[in-house]
Parts: structure tokens; sequence; C-alpha cells
């Protein structure tokens, strides 16, 4: 049902892309295009081979909005509260879909996680818009109230999303010292980056502290897992970045200002490609740091890709536990299954496998009669848009225009393979998962 959502509703958004009234005048979308700008809008990457906020009308906007929106919470959650309201009996497999993407546990209702779902998504995006929309008034940022409350609609579901687009030329360039905006934007990403069980873990404790300040209620070890590992990833992202760049494409900035977008970068390679400065203006190094920090992700459940902070930070835990000898992996008291730790495993080997092959093909489309020396210099381009595509960040090294219609049709798939694939994989891992009839007898392989 995930697949077939998504590419549904990729048809539908080219089809109202390639129609005239979503261009300007000064420029008319291709098909291959209005695909690639479906794709990435409802797999809420951000990457666009035009410019979005000249290229696109007003009605190619809305629609933009409308697929990032659908795409964000996922058209298979729509399709659930059909199914829901309708009183439908749903099959095995679409429900253990939906119960795997938001929680762990099975047995809660689905009824309740989709109104978690909802409600969390929209009032976190009321807020933001709410907030960008008083502060960009009082500043009179725009020319008159209504397009105020738009650019603050837009911007404010595009990064709840980690759908990325920006409607200025330059995407958060103008802001880059502006701490209200960054904060809300940067605040709005990393909720909705964090998952929707963290938010219904935490909403559930908060409940029972407050009703029975001796309840026994226990966060448990994803919410923990996700809210570390994102922690982490953070503080040393924003220190990483600093550090790399203090003297070079933040040494015009003062030392707060330069935090602040330290942070601010080690937030959006997460699945939301928002910039504040020139992503050419960074060196080598960061490039990949935040090649690092998009192939990771956000978390399970969230609207943002890559392999997830739990994936990584279980397998960076039980990397630790085997280093001191311990046979299996404990966290806060409880045992990991050797389940998740396989399941783990498999999704990162399945998506460097992705990403390695994406890597290859696009090399060999865009650099196809090119000497040596010009097509090494595109490598490090191609593996960055690469990672952003399978990751569904965004971000670029101002490639994107320059790529050929077959290298977008391959962006275009790791976009896809991105967004849902992860999802899938873990299902049919899940539901293939049986107990063995019998085992042969055990032979050793030399590790390293």
């Amino acid at each position: 049902m995930t697949v077939t959502s998504f590419a549904l509703l990729i048809a539908i958004g080219t089809l109202l892309l390639l129609t005239p009234w979503s261009w300007t005048n000064a420029h008319r979308g291709q098909s291959i295009d209005a695909f690639f700008l479906a794709t990435s809008a409802v797999c809420v990457t951000g990457l666009s081979p035009v410019v979005v906020s000249e290229d696109l009308s007003v009605f190619g906007h809305i629609v933009l909005l409308v697929l990032i929106q659908l795409g964000g919470l996922g058209l298979m959650t729509f399709t659930t509260t059909l199914y829901v309201w309708l009183g439908e009996r749903m099959s095995i497999t679409e429900r253990l879909t939906v119960q795997d993407s938001f929680l762990p546990n099975r047995s809660t209702p689905i009824k309740r996680i989709l109104g978690l779902v909802f409600a969390f998504t929209f009032i976190s995006e009321a807020i933001g818009v709410i907030l960008l929309t008083a502060y960009w008034s009082a500043t009179s940022r725009f020319s008159g109230f209504g397009e105020t409350v738009w650019m603050a609609v837009f911007h404010s579901v595009s990064a709840f999303t980690n759908g990325s687009f920006a409607l200025f030329r330059n995407s958060l360039e103008d802001f880059r010292s502006d701490y209200f905006v960054l904060v809300v934007i940067s605040g709005l990403i990393i909720l909705g980056g964090f998952g929707f069980l963290v938010v219904f873990e935490l909403k559930e404790f908060g409940r029972h502290r407050l009703t029975d300040r001796m309840s026994r209620f226990r966060i448990g070890v994803q919410t923990r897992l996700t809210l570390i590992t994102t922690s982490v990833l953070i503080v040393a992202g924003t220190l990483a970045i600093f550090l790399l760049e203090r003297d070079g494409a933040f040494a015009e900035m003062s030392t707060p200002t330069a935090l602040l977008n330290s942070y601010f970068f080690s937030i959006v390679p997460r699945t939301a490609g928002f910039s504040t400065v020139p992503m050419g203006s960074f060196g080598g190094t960061v490039c990949f740091v935040l090649t690092i920090l998009m192939f990771i992700g956000a978390s399970p459940g969230s609207t943002g890709g890559g392999i997830k902070t739990t994936t990584f930070g279980l397998l960076v835990a039980y990397t630790i536990a085997r280093f001191r000898g311990k046979p299996h992996l404990d966290l806060w008291n409880r045992t990991i299954p050797q389940t998740s730790i396989d399941k783990a495993t498999a999704v990162v080997v399945a998506s460097a496998t992705t990403v390695l092959i994406g890597v290859l093909v696009l090399m060999f489309t865009e650099t196809r009669g090119m000497n040596a020396v010009e097509s090494q210099k595109l490598l490090m381009p191609v593996v960055f848009e690469t990672i952003s595509a399978f990751g569904t960040v965004g971000l670029s090294l101002d490639f994107t225009p320059q790529i050929s219609s077959a290298g977008k049709l391959v962006l275009i798939f790791l976009m896809f393979v991105g967004r849902v694939g992860a999802i899938t994989l873990a299902l049919a891992i899940s539901l293939r998962s049986a107990p063995a009839r019998f085992t042969y007898a055990e032979e050793n392989v030399m590790i390293g």
C-alpha cells in the first residue's frame, strides 16, 4: 500500500505540474522537470532542477505545498483514515505497515495512532504559522498580510515535513542572521524529524506523571535512543561545523551568529535541505560531515528519510557491547532482540548498496565525454547529490540544475526508494521472519 500510494500521488502531482498554469511565462518546465519536482515534493526532499520561487506560478506553489503535506504526513495515513472511518477491515499486511511506521507496539489501536499523527502535525504547523506571521508582520517583511500568511504557511509546512522547498531564490540565506526565523524553522524540522512515537510516549509519560506521581510508566528504549542519538548528532555536528568553518564560510559572522548557523546546519542535513549560506562555500571536510548526517537521517515514523537515528544508535551501541565481550545488547535494563539488530544491519547494508550503485550510475551518466580531470572534479558533487536524494534531504552543491535527463531519472529513483524503501524493507523482513525447522552444522568465516 505504501509504494502504490506514493507512486499514485507522484503521478497526480506530475500531471498537475505539467499544466501551463503551474509555470510562469518566463519558464515552461519540461516533462522530466515536472516528474522530478513531483517526486521531490512527495518524497519531501527539496531538490529542484528549476528555481521554484521564480519559475513556478502561484498555482505551482500551491501544488507543491499540497504534495509536501501529503507526502510528509503520508498518503498511507490518509488512506488508513478512510479505512477506519468507513469501517473497512484492513489486511494484516496493511495494518502491520501502519503500526511498524509509527509504533513498535502493535497492540496500540490504529485510531489512537492516527489521532496523534494528525493532531501533532497540524498543531505544530499551526504554531509555526502563527509565530512566523506575527514576526514577519511586525518586521514588515512582505508587502501585505495575505502574502505574509501565505509565506508563513508554506515555510512552516515545508519545515515540519522536512520538505525543504523555499519561496526565496537563495533558500534562507537572507535569514542567516535572523535568530527568530532560524530557531522557529529548526524547531519545526526537529519536531517533524523526531517521529510520532517520541511524541506519543512523552505525552503518555506527562499524562501519567500529572495524574499519578507514583506511576511506573516508563519511557521506552526507542524513545530514549531517539532523543539521545538526536541530541548527540546535533551537538557533535554543531561543534564540528563551527570549528571547521569559523574561518571559512562563517568568517564574516559574529561568533553567536556562526554558532547559530552551525547549529542550523547540524539539523538540516538530517532530511531538511534549507541553507543559510551558499553550499559551495563549504570546504570538503564539512561536506563529508554533511554526507554522514544526511545518510543517518531522521527518526522512525517521522517525516524524514535516511537509515534513521535509531538504526545508527542501535548499531553503535551493539558494536560497543561486542567490543566489551557481551553476547547481546542491553539498554536501560532491557535486552534488545537479535532480530532488531539484524533488521538494522539489513537496512544499513541495503541503503549503502543503493547509494553506491546510485553514485556509480550517476557518474556514468554525468561524466560521459569528459576527460579524467573533469570527471574526478564531479565525484564529490555526485556523491553529495546521491546521498541527499536517497536521504530525502534536498541539499546540493549547486549540481541539480546541471544534471542530464538520465541523471534526473536516477535521482527520482533514489528519492522514491529513500522515502519508502526502508519501511518496505523492514516490513518485508518482519513478515518473512519464521523459526527455522532445522540448522546446519556451524562453520566459522574469518572476519577482519
